[in-house]
């Protein structure tokens, strides 16, 4: 389960951890058996759900300033239209009048990390927005669906690419370490 730690009280040996579980179905299913468990003895196993893989993140940047080179753009287009395509995101309505700020805050967080507006603002002036993710928050399964895209953008462009191998190998090792 992917979750952001809210809290840890300690009193002695006992600890309480407050969880916020991403709003997913497979978290509320994982939440579900979890309350199922209460009482019993469990192993718990923590890892930071933030960390890549670098040969992984290093590759999709490879990847990115290929098809840039190729392309003429900056690898920073690449990867954005990657993330665009592939990646991670979170939809939310907002004012038009807003939206400037939203998007200069959410921006802020990285290259990977900007908002745009999909459907404009309605006769009570709300906007749909779309929030996306960079990789740098991203798991091995959501990051290996923007190298699949990279991979795939290269091929079409007549660009070499790793062996399905190698890039299962780098996921492989990332999953591993991080989830």
């Amino acid at each position: 389960m992917r979750a952001k730690i809210q809290e840890i009280r300690r009193n002695g040996l006992t600890a309480v951890i407050t969880l916020a579980p991403e709003p997913t179905a497979e978290n509320d299913a994982e939440i579900k058996r979890i309350e199922r468990l209460q009482g019993k003895w469990v192993t718990i196993e923590v890892k930071d759900a933030t960390q890549k893989s670098l040969a992984a993140n290093s590759y999709m940047w490879v990847l990115c300033g290929q098809i840039a080179q190729k392309l003429e753009l900056t690898a920073r287009e690449v990867y954005q239209h990657a993330i665009r395509d592939a990646g991670r995101w979170t939809d939310v309505e907002v004012t038009a009048e807003a939206f400037p700020a939203l998007a200069q805050a959410w921006d802020m967080k990285g290259i990977g990390w900007w908002a745009e507006t999909y459907h404009a603002a309605d006769e009570f002036g709300m906007a749909q927005v779309r929030l996306y993710y960079g990789s740098s928050v991203y798991t091995a399964e959501e990051l290996g669906r923007v190298i699949d895209s990279l991979v795939e953008d290269c091929r079409n462009l007549h660009i070499e690419t790793k062996t399905q191998e190698e890039m299962d190998s780098m996921l492989g090792e990332w999953r591993e370490k991080y989830g």
